[in-house]
């Protein structure tokens, strides 16, 4: 969030992704190897499909993140929309409810 402006309907968006991911592949599971690649992703999934503002190019995306080459955060992209079956679309109903989850650990 320090390199982009990303708005808070795109983060509570993102993390609905990693509960998608998490319930979709029961071999899903964030470690210290993948954790900050995955979490990247999926907000950078999240943006492109909330169209924010501006178009923030993958390699940026990457970059950022620590990840320096295309092919690798593209490929990254492919295979989580892969397991999301790239239905990314989330209703009324599901976003309130995260909204109402996030805001009751506080």
């Amino acid at each position: 969030v320090t390199y982009f402006d990303i708005s808070a309907e795109t983060m509570l968006l993102a993390l609905i992704y990693m509960k998608k991911l998490a319930r979709a592949d029961k071999f899903f599971a964030l470690n210290a190897f993948n954790a900050h690649r995955i979490i990247l992703c999926v907000f950078m999934i999240a943006c492109k499909y909330m169209y924010d503002d501006r178009r923030i190019p993958n390699l940026y995306f990457g970059k950022a993140g620590g990840i320096s080459r295309a092919e690798e955060i593209n490929r990254l992209e492919r295979v989580v929309l892969r397991v999301l079956d790239y239905n990314l679309f989330v209703g009324p109903k599901e976003f309130h409810l995260a909204g109402f989850d996030i805001s009751h650990l506080y």
